[in-house]
């Protein structure tokens, strides 16, 4: 069993896994995505036992102290961000870009304006 998990998808059958692979005293972090509403089944015992099961949203960035320093990584080209964007649409295919969203083809939709 794992100490800990991370689950960075939001699909039910991943984080329904990385709870299940989360061993004694360890920690299952949720940090994807799912639609609102979404459930997955926990065996409650799996807590008893001292897991954990913590989530973050956006990682707790403070855009006043962070978004500098992300900016200066890509800058002096430590952080290359383009590689996190396999595909981006015009504008205009904002439809398009929802689409490939919502099929699981992409886990976020890039527009570039005109």
């Amino acid at each position: 069993d794992a100490e800990a998990t991370i689950e960075c998808s939001g699909a039910p059958a991943a984080i329904g896994a990385a709870l299940s692979l989360t061993g004694r005293g360890g920690t299952t972090a949720l940090v994807g995505f799912p639609p609102q509403g979404t459930t997955v089944p926990l065996d409650v015992q799996h807590l008893l036992w001292g897991r954990r099961v913590v989530g973050s949203l956006g990682g707790g960035v403070d855009p006043a102290r962070d978004l500098p320093e992300i900016v200066a990584l890509v800058r002096d080209g430590r952080l290359d961000l383009a590689s996190q964007v396999p595909r981006t649409w015009p504008v205009e295919q904002v439809h398009d870009a929802i689409a490939a969203v919502r099929a699981g083809e992409v886990v976020r939709a890039v527009l570039v304006p005109d």
